[in-house]
């Protein structure tokens, strides 16, 4: 088990740095190339991704394999909130800009979340397009505070198959949860709390307006965390969502604080952006224990 954790561990931190520094470093040509080989695309494609991350030729078949797939770009051109949103005019709020950014041809990126296998062997869920999309994009100056991809869109349908009722929404992100969960016939009002001024403000100018239903939603500036710590004497819902990370590896740092906060609202169902990816995501300690 002991090498299986390493494993785990060197596969994600190779991945994370892949996806950080170069996610768009095959291209159609290399991949043709390797193609002409006589291997079929996937496996082509596995195996550079497996160089240029540096890796043992073993997590071809033994990782990528089991994590790779060739999405659809429609799925996403499809998406009600893509529909809504897309062609949306530039937008700025203090340091914050609401833009586009683009997922391009062949470009690696997260998926869904996490899958384990019976062994403890992790599969984070990773795919590619071969066109391109564009994605509904929050600057912080130049880096990309959030944006509108498949992540998003995959890891958000079972919170929002579950959430009825009143809801809360604790951190706005791209606001994609909020919009596709106001959506509902079955959810009757849906309060979002962000401390980023910012970013609220953005949402108000470039967002909230192409809602369907603005007034089943009412926003909150607090901490999510000081306020669910403090305040959830004033937290009056049925499901609360909590959405403070844009990524897994972020949201490992996090989640364990706010699972102790549930004892405080014990009637509240609390969900979590990326919760199963965040519990299987390989800690250091494991290694260090075996």
């Amino acid at each position: 088990m002991s090498n299986i954790q390493n494993n785990n561990l060197i596969l994600i931190n190779a991945l994370n740095e892949y996806l950080r520094t170069m996610p768009d470093q095959i291209d159609p040509k290399t991949l043709e190339e390797v193609k002409a080989s006589g291997v079929r695309e996937l496996y082509a494609y596995a195996s550079l991704l497996n160089s240029y991350m540096g890796l043992d030729e073993m997590f071809i078949d033994r990782y990528l394999l089991n994590m790779l797939i060739k999405d659809d770009v429609d799925k996403y051109l499809n998406n009600p909130f893509y529909l809504k949103m897309d062609n949306l005019e530039q937008a700025a709020s203090g340091k914050l800009k609401l833009d586009y950014s683009f997922i391009e041809q062949y470009e690696l990126f997260a998926q869904d979340e996490i899958d384990t296998a019976i062994d403890g062997r992790i599969y984070p869920q990773i795919a590619y397009f071969d066109d391109f999309l564009k994605c509904i994009t929050i600057y912080d100056h130049e880096r990309i505070l959030s944006r509108f991809n498949p992540l998003v869109v995959n890891a958000c349908i079972v919170p929002l198959d579950e959430v009825k009722g009143k809801v809360a929404c604790f951190g706005l992100g791209n606001g994609y949860f909020a919009y596709m969960a106001h959506l509902k016939d079955n959810v009757s009002a849906l309060t979002i709390y962000e401390a980023n001024n910012d970013l609220i403000e953005l949402f108000k100018k470039g967002m909230l307006p192409k809602f369907d239903y603005p007034e089943k939603i009412k926003i909150v500036k607090a901490d999510p965390y000081l306020f669910l710590k403090n305040k959830t004497n004033k937290l009056s819902v049925d499901y609360a969502f909590i959405n403070c990370w844009s990524d897994y590896k972020t949201g490992v740092k996090d989640y364990h604080r706010f699972k102790k906060l549930e004892a405080n609202r014990p009637r509240v169902k609390y969900m979590y952006y990326l919760e199963n990816s965040i519990l299987a995501y390989p800690k250091e300690e494991d290694n260090e224990n075996n």
